[in-house]
């Protein structure tokens, strides 16, 4: 039996009916894992409706629930540095995509650390450095 690459948690077999491993699912079961999936990603559509979904829509509707969650994730992370850049949408910046400018690497990371004040200077690190 395949393991889910999501979760590392393998499916439930074709015996299993959808009212036993959905219903009453078992502490770090496959059902499990997926309902708290579900609630982390705030998908409130039921089994039924999901059922009923075309597959592309499905999978449109999860790409978008997870984009949301990974930049509300980031968000959450985002301390001091950082605090005053806004962001809007999980997206890579335009300076670090590659093939977009004439840049280096060593140039890109030196604009990344400009940008998020990490460069070592006295008012990036409320005078604990000298």
């Amino acid at each position: 039996m395949q393991k889910s690459y999501y979760t590392g948690v393998s499916p439930p077999t074709p015996r299993l009916s959808y009212s036993k491993w959905c219903v009453c699912p078992t502490r770090g079961s496959w059902a499990q894992t997926c309902i708290n999936d579900m609630k982390d990603l705030r998908i409130t559509e039921t089994f039924e409706e999901i059922k009923l979904m075309t597959k592309y829509k499905f999978n449109s509707m999860l790409k978008e629930k997870i984009k949301k969650n990974a930049l509300k994730y980031l968000l959450d992370k985002k301390g001091k540095k950082g605090k005053e850049i806004i962001y809007s949408e999980l997206q890579m910046a335009e300076y670090l995509l590659p093939g977009s400018n004439n840049l280096t690497i060593e140039e890109k990371c030196k604009l990344f650390a400009v940008k998020n004040r990490m460069i070592d200077i006295p008012a990036n690190f409320g005078g604990t450095n000298t």
